[in-house]
């Protein structure tokens, strides 16, 4: 290769820089049909436990205060099984009295708009399992293991238990809703 080929070849092109659709970097940002796009990061998965459900949908927790927004953006993506679901509706339908009423419509729309169902997992193995000392939460648990999920949003102390065990071997973080709104530039943990 004579010198001018190797300097043209070390020396890049300003278009290389530009995402123009002629560039030759343009294939990689750029869909087929030529229209721009960001480089999509996966959004990341989130359990989050019936009594922080209940303090964000029916209470309205100042602390839970800007989960509706995280959960409708590109960051989040709130997942659920059947089982949380009908354990959530059970509750709910008992009621908390006149004080606190559950708008039946209102939490309805927000689960169809910003959560996703996943089917009930199998059993983790021995190995995997990490055993929550309330059965009833023991499905929380067991959803953010199998689905690789972020974050488990709880109060629930025998769900806060198991944090350091989640997060070492599993990359789970359990934590309180607080810790979780914070993260989110919303009220400091308590």
């Amino acid at each position: 290769m004579d010198v001018e080929a190797q300097q043209l070849w070390n020396c890049r092109r300003a278009e290389d820089y530009s995402l123009s659709t002629g560039s030759s970097q343009a294939a990689l940002f750029f869909d087929a049909s030529g229209t721009r796009y960001p480089a999509r990061m996966q959004r990341h998965l989130i359990v989050i436990d019936s009594q922080s459900l209940f303090d964000w949908m029916v209470f309205h927790d100042p602390v839970c205060a800007g989960w509706s927004t995280a959960l409708g953006g590109p960051n989040w993506e709130w997942i659920f099984t059947s089982e949380m679901k009908a354990e959530f509706e059970f509750v709910a339908a008992k009621g908390f009295g006149p004080r606190w009423p559950v708008d039946a419509q209102a939490v309805a729309s927000t689960w169809n708009r910003l959560a996703r169902e996943q089917p009930v997992p199998p059993p983790p193995g021995a190995a995997a399992r990490l055993a929550c000392t309330d059965p009833d939460d023991q499905k929380f648990i067991d959803l953010a293991i199998a689905a690789r999920a972020r974050t488990l949003v709880t109060r629930d102390k025998a769900l806060l238990r198991l944090a350091r065990k989640a997060l070492e071997r599993h990359g789970v973080r359990v934590c309180r809703p607080a810790t979780w709104s914070a993260e989110l530039g919303g009220t400091a943990p308590a």
